[in-house]
């Protein structure tokens, strides 16, 4: 009998021993791992990337060597759909697995309250030949307790100052190596959607840092201050996904100020981003599009804006601006800035995620269905959407706001069934994002009041569930 697409590839027993398995797991070349496990199991390409929900042509580019996997989502994927042992996972830098067993999907099935939905089914279009439903993610994601035991952690460590006794020394010289890590790990965790995991981390690895930088000087000193921009970055990233646009600022001043104290271009740019973020979230949409058109204006005027990371940065910039101009409803200036941003994303010749801005032609693209959401045009903003292919967005984060964007619009539109599927594909994505961000439970109780009481049913049923389980 012909083995089937969407069946599971099994690895044989001992594979995960192999030497040259764990050569390839320790140095995280993915495309030797993927051709490894087509030699002992017989499994094509094809196969591989149904399992791996990727794109047969994503894979073809990592087993040939193009495309390196860095992203902590594809690594997670990977490991539970190919049922990767602890010891294999530990090689390949990750935690150990649950123990709830990863069950396959097939793609005829239809959506009902606890199954899968598809993106073509979430768009009502027309299924491409051999169309999958992807199956379903059980990534690593962090618990409730984690994010409510972490939030006044969180608070502590922001709120810490010298002049109040709180300087401390380590016992050892800081390890910038381990440091840049554990800031590396954090970025990763946050795109992954694994906000109680890196909640959990970012408490002590800021208070480190802090005494870094006290105790450091010259090049190591300005390392680590980059390194304290970054991670209070992440720290005022999750506080807005929380709801928490306070302490998000407190954090977002501490990132510039460690950035503009490095004098690093590329902190200070990223730290930009994160002031444009805090002001919007926080109602000051004027001076948050206002602020992000001055930023990249004089990141215009910086040495080696033709550097790939310098031109990831201005674009992002210009879509935050865009996004707070069209919170603010000032259209003209919203279209102008994506323009821009479109315009670098052109520059840059491709989708990349230099300096953790996850930024391109994907973007551009995806943050034009979300001003058409703000901006009141429901029908664009779903016509945007049918443009995007999901499986070419690599970082969860992303995707998922998609999916959000997506169910937004079709509340608008009145389509709450459509609006529903939407929101279930993004519990397939991340069940945190709708499980700990006050907006989208907000827009599931708008979607529960509105809808008819069929699809109101199904939308209390995902919400519950959803807070049961992360």
């Amino acid at each position: 009998m012909a083995v089937r697409a969407w069946e599971p590839v099994r690895v044989p027993p001992g594979f995960w021993g192999r030497p040259e398995v764990t050569d390839a797991l320790a140095d995280r070349d993915i495309g030797a791992l993927i051709r490894l496990v087509r030699q002992h199991t017989g499994a094509s390409q094809n196969r591989i990337a149904v399992q791996l929900d990727l794109t047969q042509g994503r894979v073809s580019e990592i087993v040939n060597g193009h495309r390196r996997v860095e992203n902590i989502d594809v690594l997670l994927r990977l490991a539970e759909r190919l049922d990767m042992p602890n010891e294999a996972r530990f090689l390949l830098g990750l935690a150990p697995r649950t123990d709830e067993p990863l069950t396959p999907t097939r793609p005829t099935r239809a959506p009902s309250a606890s199954t899968e939905v598809s993106w073509d089914q979430v768009l009502d279009a027309n299924p491409t030949t051999g169309g999958r439903e992807a199956m379903r993610r059980r990534e690593l994601l962090g618990t409730a307790a984690g994010l409510a035991l972490a939030a006044p952690a969180l608070a502590a460590a922001l709120t810490t100052y010298s002049t109040f006794g709180a300087g401390r020394k380590l016992d050892q010289v800081p390890d910038l190596g381990a440091l840049r890590v554990a800031v590396s790990n954090a970025k990763r965790q946050y795109q992954a959607c694994q906000y109680g995991e890196v909640s959990a981390i970012l408490p002590a690895l800021l208070s480190t840092l802090r005494v870094a930088i006290d105790q450091l000087d010259g090049d190591q000193r300005r390392d680590a201050l980059v390194l304290s921009a970054e991670a209070h970055h992440v720290a005022a990233s999750i506080l807005l996904k929380l709801g928490d646009a306070g302490l998000a600022g407190v954090a977002a001043e501490r990132s510039m100020t460690a950035a503009e104290s490095s004098g690093s271009p590329l902190a200070i740019g990223s730290g930009a981003r994160i002031i444009t973020h805090t002001l919007m979230s926080s109602g000051h949409t004027n001076r948050a599009a206002t602020f992000a058109a001055e930023a990249a204006a004089s990141m215009q005027h910086v040495d080696g804006m033709d550097d790939p990371r310098m031109l990831s940065l201005y674009g992002s910039l210009l879509l935050r601006g865009a996004s707070a101009a069209a919170n603010d409803s000032d259209r003209d200036t919203a279209l102008d800035l994506l323009t821009e941003a479109d315009d670098a994303g052109r520059r840059l010749g491709g989708d990349h995620n230099y300096q953790w801005t996850a930024f391109g032609p994907t973007n551009v693209l995806l943050h034009r269905v979300n001003l058409a959401v703000k901006l009141g045009d429901a029908g664009a903003a779903v016509s945007y959407a049918r443009k995007i292919d999901p499986s070419v967005i690599d970082v969860t984060e992303r995707r998922v706001t998609l999916c959000i964007d997506v169910a937004k619009a079709f509340v608008q539109w009145g389509k709450y069934d459509r609006a529903y599927l939407a929101l279930r594909n993004a519990e397939s994505v991340a069940p945190q994002e709708i499980a700990r961000r006050p907006a989208v439970l907000r827009l599931a109780d708008d979607l529960a009041s509105s809808a008819p009481a069929s699809v109101a049913a199904n939308v209390r049923e995902l919400t519950e569930r959803v807070r049961r389980t992360t």
